[in-house]
């Protein structure tokens, strides 16, 4: 995955913000960058600093510039001094954390960044140019993340749930809650009109809400897709009320089994950092590409799929991630059949901060090569 080089702040603040992963100097020296290998997207990016301090120790002669920027709207317009306050904090993080020598770290601060996000009144906009900006002379500072596991892929790729319940009554209210380990991993109810990821057929009878069936088809990538256990059982619950206010409940599993498949090699590849509405490839991924290109033989099944953060219109978020997916295709001398635009409807980070957003303005590539 791309590692955004981007450190976000709160209005008016120059506080490190408590969700990024932060060390003290003993536990410095144990960090290692494989140990995150089985986290989630935006838990590494959390740990950008930690990665990028590691990075500096192994590239002695890198030196890195940290741009603090505002968002240039109301009492952040034109503050600079706020602006070399954010630099400062991720500084002194990297000098007392990572002993980062200060000759090695280049200071700037301006108003709106160069690459802000637009139109920077938008109250997502304006979050995300509260931010420092991360460059440096050595490119493999900023690499990409690299990490290698044993793929999970449900199989089939839809779970269907067939809930069924004994009453006189219609059913005016249910809900149905897929978990493991203790931990919920989806939740349907008679508040779902629908779900990007799942299909809900209404009931036979038009006075009960609950459903004949539910088609489940977890997501393959981001922070929604299905990882479990072998041996686990996938767990699910299903309530119901009806219209004479008695509830109902019942309890069931579906067991789960992990097979390695030997002949089988899948590569799956991020690109991030599109500009806000734009669908050009960035200089900085054009490492990743040559990577794509490099491990696609002619009997490997490749599938690209375009994606959006939430801002815009939903029918024009779709037409961007078409062309992002097509433009990849094209330098990866792919047939356009297999680009897929997927927009808004399926969001594959958590929106509601801005690296969520920034990670989903991405296209992704699975390439499947049979040994």
């Amino acid at each position: 995955m791309p590692l955004l080089n981007y450190v976000f702040f709160d209005d008016q603040s120059s506080v490190l913000h408590e969700r990024y992963a932060r060390l003290n100097p003993e536990s410095s020296a144990l960090f290692d960058v494989n140990s995150l290998y089985r986290s989630e997207t935006l838990t590494i990016y959390r740990n950008m600093l930690n990665i990028i301090g590691k990075r500096m120790r192994q590239f002695p002669d890198a030196v890195i510039t940290l741009t603090g920027c505002t968002s240039g709207i109301g009492a952040e317009d034109g503050n600079t001094a706020l602006s070399a306050a954010r630099a400062e904090i991720v500084r002194r993080y990297l000098l007392d954390v990572w002993s980062i020598g200060s000759n090695r770290i280049i200071m700037k601060a301006r108003n709106l960044s160069e690459q802000a996000s637009l139109p920077k009144t938008e109250a997502d906009k304006i979050e995300e140019n509260r931010r420092v900006e991360i460059t440096s002379s050595v490119r493999e500072v900023l690499d990409p993340i690299l990490l290698s596991d044993t793929m999970r892929v449900t199989n089939p790729p839809t779970i269907r749930f067939l809930p069924s319940v004994k009453t006189e009554k219609p059913i005016t209210d249910w809900s149905l809650t897929a978990f493991s380990e203790g931990k919920d991993v989806k939740q349907f109810s008679s508040e779902d009109s629908a779900n990007a990821d799942s299909k809900i057929v209404a009931g036979a009878n038009p006075e009960s809400k609950l459903p004949t069936r539910i088609d489940w088809s977890p997501p393959k990538q981001g922070e929604n897709s299905l990882r479990l256990e072998n041996n686990i059982p996938l767990e699910f619950t299903l309530t119901a009320r009806d219209a004479d206010g008695k509830n109902g409940f019942a309890h069931g599993f579906i067991p789960v089994e992990h097979v390695i498949l030997p002949d089988k090699k899948i590569e799956q590849f991020s690109l991030v950092l599109f500009g806000f509405n734009k669908s050009e490839i960035s200089e900085q991924n054009q490492r990743i590409i040559s990577f794509i290109n490099s491990v696609i033989r002619p009997n490997s099944k490749v599938t690209i799929g375009g994606y959006t953060d939430r801002t815009g219109d939903n029918a024009y978020n779709r037409t961007l991630s078409r062309q992002r997916a097509a433009e990849l295709a094209r330098l990866i001398d792919q047939p356009l059949s297999k680009a897929q635009g997927f927009g808004e409807d399926t969001l594959l980070y958590d929106n509601t901060t801005p690296e969520g957003r920034f990670y989903c303005r991405t296209v992704n590539v699975s390439v499947e090569t049979a040994n």
